[in-house]
C-alpha cells in the first residue's frame, strides 16, 4: 500500500477546510525527521465517534441524531463535490488515460502481493 507523503496530506486538508469541510485546522507542520523519526503535522482535536457500532448506538440513543448525521454528511459530501480536482495535489491525480475501475485494479495489486499467505479467492477476483 503507497503510503500518502505528508505535505500531499496536509495540502488535501488544507483545500477541504477552505471549501467548508468539517476538518481539523492545520496548525504546524514538520519534516524533520530528528524530532519524532519522520515528517509530522499538528492538528486541532474535534470531538466526535468515529467506531461505526458506537455511531449506530447513539443513533439508536437519540431521536433526530440519525436524520441530523444524515444531513451532515451530505453537506459535507457536498462541498467536497464541489472542490475544483484541478486545486487538488498533482500527486493526488490518476494516471492519464485510467478508467477508473482499472486505476483501482492497479492500486488493489500491490496490496494484494504483500498479503503474508496467497489467497486464491483475492487472486480471482482481481483478474
Amino acid at each position: 500500500m503507497q503510503v500518502m507523503e505528508t505535505s500531499v496530506e496536509v495540502a488535501v486538508l488544507r483545500l477541504a477546510e477552505e471549501s467548508g469541510m468539517p476538518v481539523p485546522h492545520v496548525h504546524a507542520v514538520c519534516e524533520d525527521d530528528a524530532f519524532v523519526g519522520g515528517p509530522f503535522f499538528v492538528t486541532s482535536r474535534i470531538d466526535g465517534e468515529t467506531i461505526p457500532r458506537r455511531v449506530l448506538r447513539l443513533v439508536e440513543g437519540h431521536p433526530g441524531l440519525g436524520e441530523k448525521l444524515a444531513r451532515q454528511c451530505g453537506q459535507a459530501l457536498a462541498r467536497l463535490h464541489s472542490v475544483d480536482a484541478a486545486r487538488a495535489p498533482e500527486q493526488l491525480a490518476r494516471p492519464a488515460g485510467d478508467e477508473p475501475a482499472a486505476f483501482a485494479l492497479h492500486t488493489l495489486e500491490p496490496q494484494l502481493q504483500s498479503l503474508l499467505q496467497p489467497s486464491a479467492p483475492f487472486e480471482l477476483v482481481f483478474r
